[in-house]
């Protein structure tokens, strides 16, 4: 697992759902002030490693569907209406998948 806190945990999410490799990740989160020190010095003096990965995240982000908000909303939506039309018809809470729910119309 990556920080040890939620929001590095995000954060490294969020990366990896951008393309990154494990590995890059391992390059990139770190884990003690010592460590993000070391991190930050070397990143401020390799400008174009910096460049690479900020290209490299834009351009991937654009296909995950992590940052695909369209299309989270309209599974949300699908998801919500379900869930209440489930309540509605008397069923019980269940795990909706919505990858496996008809579109709405």
């Amino acid at each position: 697992m990556w920080g040890k806190t939620m929001p590095s945990r995000v954060c490294a999410s969020m990366l990896f759902a951008s393309g990154l490799t494990r590995d890059e990740l391992e390059r990139l989160v770190v884990y003690t002030f010592d460590d993000y020190l070391e991190r930050a010095v070397y990143f401020a003096s390799h400008p174009d490693v910096v460049a690479r990965y900020k290209v490299r995240i834009l351009r991937e982000r654009l296909q995950a569907p992590l940052f695909d908000t369209p299309r989270f909303v309209r599974n949300f939506e699908k998801a919500i209406w379900h869930a209440w039309k489930a309540r509605i018809d008397g069923k019980i809470p269940s795990l909706i998948d919505v990858a496996l729910l008809p579109d709405l119309n």
